[in-house]
Order: C-alpha cells, then sequence, then structure tokens
C-alpha cells in the first residue's frame, strides 16, 4: 500500500506546475519521477502473491465461479463511482455527456479490457485468463520436471519472447488495439503469477527466511529489513535512470 500510495503522488504529470514543488533532476527527470518508478512494483507483488496462494488454495472446479464474482464486484464499484464521477467531470469539462464517446467507454469499461475511466481495469480481464489457463500452464510445468529456477528463468525468458514476437506479428499483420494490450498484459504478468506458485511448492520464502536468520540472528532487526528494501529500490533506479529498462526485466527483477 506504502510503495502504491508513493507511485501514483510522486508522479507528476497531474501536477499543473511540477517545478513548484521538485525542482531536483537526474538526467533530465524529475527526482519524484524515478522514485515513483522505482516504487511501481505493486503490480508485480500483487501478481505473485495471487500465485504464491493459488499453489495450494485454487479451486479448480470453479473457475468462472471467481471470474464472474470478481467482474460483479467490479461493476459495482464502477456504476456507483467510477462512471458517474467520469461523465459529470466530462460535463464539467464541455458542458456535454458525449453520448457515443460514453457508450462506447461504457462498453470498455464492464469488459475491463482498457477505459479512461479506470485506468487500472485491465487486471480484471488478465485475472480472468489467467484463472482460465493456471492449471494448463501448471501442469505443463510440470511435464517438463525442471528445477524451480530453471522454471522461473525459462517463464522470463517466454514472457518477453512472446510480447516481442506479437509486436513483430503486429508490424506485418495489424492486431486491433485492444487485443494487443490484452496480449501484453498476459505475457507481462502470467509468468509472475506462475513463479509464485513455483515459489510456493517449493518453499521458496521459507528457504530465504531461514537463511536471513542465520545471516542476522534470529531476531531480524527493523533496520535490515528497511535496508535490504533501500538497495532493492536503489537497484531499480539504477536499471530505469541508468539502464533504461522498464519492461518485463525490470518486472521479474
Amino acid at each position: 500500500l506504502i510503495l502504491m500510495f508513493a507511485t501514483h503522488v510522486l508522479k507528476t504529470e497531474w501536477m499543473t506546475h511540477p517545478e513548484w514543488i521538485i525542482d531536483i533532476t537526474l538526467g533530465g527527470q524529475t527526482l519524484s519521477a524515478i522514485l515513483a518508478r522505482a516504487c511501481d512494483s505493486c503490480i508485480g507483488i500483487f501478481a505473485f502473491i495471487t500465485g504464491y496462494s493459488w499453489q495450494e488454495g485454487f479451486d479448480k472446479k470453479k473457475p468462472f465461479a471467481r471470474i464472474i464474482g470478481l467482474y460483479i464486484s467490479y461493476w459495482v464499484a464502477l456504476m456507483a463511482f467510477c462512471l458517474p464521477i467520469r461523465f459529470l467531470v466530462t460535463y464539467g469539462t464541455t458542458g456535454t455527456f458525449q453520448l457515443v464517446h460514453a457508450w462506447n467507454e461504457l462498453a470498455l469499461s464492464l469488459l475491463a479490457v482498457e477505459s479512461p475511466s479506470v485506468s487500472y481495469c485491465w487486471y480484471i480481464s488478465f485475472f480472468a485468463l489467467a484463472v482460465l489457463t493456471y492449471r494448463p500452464s501448471m501442469l505443463l510445468l510440470k511435464k517438463l520436471r525442471m528445477n524451480g529456477l530453471a522454471e522461473s528463468v525459462l517463464l522470463c525468458v517466454v514472457g518477453i519472447a512472446m510480447r516481442f514476437v506479437t509486436r513483430g506479428i503486429n508490424m506485418v499483420v495489424p492486431i486491433p488495439d485492444l487485443l494487443m494490450s490484452v496480449l501484453s498484459h498476459y505475457f507481462q504478468w502470467m509468468p509472475v503469477v506462475l513463479i509464485g506458485s513455483l515459489a510456493k511448492r517449493d518453499r521458496l520464502m521459507e528457504r530465504l527466511d531461514r537463511l536471513v536468520q542465520y545471516a542476522v540472528g534470529k531476531k531480524i532487526k527493523p533496520w535490515v529489513a528497511v535496508a535490504i528494501a533501500v538497495v532493492v529500490l536503489l537497484i531499480k533506479v539504477f536499471m530505469q535512470a541508468v539502464l533504461n529498462i522498464y519492461s518485463n526485466l525490470d518486472t521479474f527483477f
């Protein structure tokens, strides 16, 4: 939650005069923008935790019930808050509701593919695809008979490769923007979900916990945890600001 708050608040796009607030720049980028991207790990963390919990708690008999339940909750929030506010803002800005665009936007919002009203609604449709493809993906990994590390590396490589493949196909045979968006999100985040399941299967977190306890003592000092988090964020800042790596490599890191 702290990372999510920092990611959105530190972005300067919504500020009318960001130079009044932050005037520190590094490599032509404001420090706030660099820190915002450094904290932008919320979706990756949530995807990892999703896969981690699915390893033992996934109900393979009722996948559609899980999807429908999530969509119903999303639709309630959409109708009660997001769309009314969006339409009121549009009316206050233009003096009209722009009915044609409003209906198109409503359809996209209900499908949770892409919407100006709810910028991160795409995660709902991604979640639906993840639920439908999770079991077949895990069964395929099981048949490969590889260790967890090799499987994780394979997932990273396949995810990155498929994003390049879809972009290459799009250059030859244009793919509709909405479908391209769905495929891009799926190949970026589904490997993270699967890696989370592999971590649970191999008890990676328990092994890391024992390693850390052995390294710093039986009780982890709070400053040690903070120091580790700061180091991770600094490495991420280096990857983004210096190496200009923003896509899958940064996500899987």
